[in-house]
């Protein structure tokens, strides 16, 4: 996938269209934070958060991986990040509709729609 492309969410009840502005990938300092975090006690995670915050030139972006890498015990780490606007916004578990018209996803959890 390459900025442009429009994809959605294809694992959500309402997939979602949207358009990919931006493509990134964690940088080798950030990854090892996260790797660390996922080891560490809740009160350890928030600090190597803060510390991956301070260093980094897209708080956004190093946002969203904590939150995407740190969701789930031994899940596979996340390190491809999409940035897209919605035009119709996608599911969120229980919820109708996200509650933002842009953000950072995992790259994996994208489809391009043909």
């Amino acid at each position: 996938m390459k900025v442009g492309d429009l994809v959605c969410l294809y694992r959500r009840k309402q997939q979602g269209v949207g358009i990919i502005l931006n493509k990134k990938s964690l940088q080798e300092s950030e990854l090892k934070l996260i790797k660390e975090a996922q080891r560490a006690d809740w009160k350890q995670k928030e600090v190597l958060k803060q510390h991956a915050l301070r260093i980094t030139d897209d708080a956004e972006l190093v946002h969203a991986a904590f939150l995407y890498n740190l969701w789930q015990r031994n899940a596979k780490l996340k390190k491809d990040f999409v940035y897209i606007k919605w035009f119709q916004r996608p599911s969120e578990y229980e919820q109708t509709k996200t509650t933002t018209d842009s953000d950072w996803f995992p790259l994996d959890w994208a489809k391009r729609i043909y």
